[in-house]
């Protein structure tokens, strides 16, 4: 039975290449925002359209009437079409039926700026942090602000801080080897949820020096370090929490977050687009915020 049939779906490029391969898997799990299916290459991402593009997402226009059908342990199948020509078009089959996807193509956006942030730009973001008091790790962006957080009731807070400035020393005295894996190894895993604190804001600290890095090549040789770092490391967290953060190494992005680095280059206004990340999990994108804005601080010497 064909449960929907979604033309024209938005599709990361990691994605896209999992729908090209086809394979069978599981659901690991289904929430407002999105399911998760498991595959042994890789894991896809079927969550609202309206989220924007994901790495190794698909967006469909109608997933909440969907999710139901998503039961966690639920075997699924991806199916490309037999010609495998392009655009793409597969099926993912559940027990409860197929969702068709027709004229499938990868999201053809980058996430690339040729300018450093803009500095006023970045300590505004960090006071609509701390004035939204965002919650995780996103208070830590005050050290931007020249203020300290609250620790006294935030125990993964007041043990992450210090964690992080350790990965920020090593990130950009250009530190190589041991001082940067462990730094990133205190952090990986850190925190609750699906995608814990730690590996949001290690997410964000790599989607800047990417985006950032047309800009200056010290940030992506930075990247290329940090992504060593963690390559060893991803065991260490979750299977969604993981595709993230390799998703992240590979310089994937959320559309929310290229939106998120062309208000603080100044090409769309900052507050809609801070806005749309905070709204990315309970805590994500404030995590994600961080890790964004203190490497922006690093780079532009504000902290």
């Amino acid at each position: 039975m064909v449960l929907q049939t979604e033309e024209k779906p938005l599709c990361g490029a990691r994605a896209y290449s999992l729908l090209r391969r086809g394979g069978d898997g599981r659901i690991a799990g289904a929430y407002s925002g999105a399911a998760y299916l498991l595959f042994s290459d890789g894991m896809l991402m079927l969550h609202d359209r309206r989220r924007g593009s994901v790495p190794f997402g698909i967006g469909i226009s109608d997933y909440p009437r969907l999710r139901p059908l998503f039961a966690e342990g639920t075997e699924v199948s991806l199916r490309p079409s037999a010609d495998g020509g392009e655009p793409l078009s597969a099926g993912i089959r559940t027990a409860a039926g197929t969702l068709r996807l027709t004229e499938v193509l990868p999201d053809p956006r980058r996430c690339k700026q040729t300018a450093l942030p803009d500095a006023a730009a970045v300590r505004e973001a960090a006071v609509r942090l701390r004035d939204g008091n965002a919650g995780g790790f996103a208070p830590a962006v005050l050290s931007l602000l020249g203020e300290k957080p609250e620790l006294a009731s935030r125990p993964y807070l007041a043990a992450a801080l210090p964690r992080i400035n350790a990965l920020l020393d090593a990130l950009f005295s250009g530190e190589e080897g041991p001082a940067l894996s462990a730094a990133a190894g205190r952090l990986i895993g850190l925190g609750q949820g699906l995608t814990p604190s730690g590996d949001d804001l290690l997410c964000g600290t790599l989607y800047f020096l990417h985006a950032f890095s047309p800009a200056d090549p010290a940030l992506e040789c930075a990247a290329r370090r940090l992504k060593t770092a963690l390559s060893p490391l991803l065991s260490l967290t979750g299977a969604v929490s993981r595709e993230y953060l390799f998703a992240a190494m590979e310089d994937g992005y959320f559309e929310v977050t290229a939106d998120f680095a062309d208000a603080l280059a100044g090409r769309r206004p900052l507050a809609p687009a801070l806005d749309a990340l905070l709204a990315v999990g309970a805590s994500s994108g404030g995590d994600i915020a961080a890790g964004f804005l203190l490497a922006a601080g690093r780079a532009l010497s504000l902290a």
